[in-house]
């Protein structure tokens, strides 16, 4: 889900659910760092090279930043180390809803030079990461990413 203007409706009872709260207003032009480089949304099935996302846009609203829930894990921010209200992609624990607080279309260049544009990476790898199937039994096999010949029945 994206949307650029929850403080619009700071109250609202879905954003408790997402995991998150409006904290203020993302500025204008202000880089969105990513903190953590090994999730899959950042990595498949392109991997982004770049360490943030650039907005190149300005809409006049360009989002929200949010205040994390425990119910939720931030995966990028406007800071360049996790901080508390800072958040800006934010993933529910049980990986059910993945919540940008920005327009996705402001990230309309390439920083990591894939030949993608940075805003369809993003979007690939976020739709790639929540329709990618989940195996909940048996609960004790691992299989490493990458791994080739393991069978799952």
């Amino acid at each position: 889900m994206s949307f650029y203007n929850v403080d619009y409706m700071p109250d609202h009872e879905l954003w408790p659910l997402l995991g998150f709260s409006p904290a203020s207003d993302l500025t204008t032009g202000v880089p969105v760092q990513i903190w953590n480089t090994e999730h899959l949304i950042f990595n498949f099935p392109i991997s982004y090279g770049a360490d943030n996302l650039t907005p190149i846009y300005d809409y006049g609203d360009e989002g929200d930043v949010l205040n994390v829930y425990d119910n939720a894990t931030a995966l990028a921010g406007v800071t360049l180390t996790l901080e508390s209200n800072e958040s800006i992609i934010v993933l529910r624990n049980n990986k059910q809803t993945l919540y940008n607080g920005f327009l996705i279309d402001e990230f309309n260049q390439d920083l990591d030079d894939p030949t993608y544009l940075d805003s369809y990476e993003l979007w690939l790898n976020e739709i790639a990461f929540m329709l990618s199937p989940t195996i909940n039994s048996p609960e004790d096999i691992t299989i490493e990413y990458g791994t080739i010949g393991a069978h799952v029945t």
